[in-house]
């Protein structure tokens, strides 16, 4: 498993990178931007550590 600079699949933390855009200038740049669409499906927070073994806890690596 390598380690990506985006999210692929599933966001684990708040922050984290989910698109980059590229483009010539910055009009093309916003654009694209305008463009991102991101759908997002909320996972159980789990903050007891006996809690996230459990098999009902979310898993953020696979």
């Amino acid at each position: 498993m390598g380690h990506w600079c985006v999210a692929v699949d599933k966001v684990r933390y708040v922050g984290e990178p989910v698109a980059v855009v590229i483009a010539e200038s910055r009009y093309f740049a916003e654009d694209a931007l305008d463009a991102v669409r991101v759908d997002y499906e909320i996972l159980l927070v789990v903050i007891d550590p006996e809690d996230a073994l459990g098999e009902a806890a979310a898993v953020l690596h696979d």
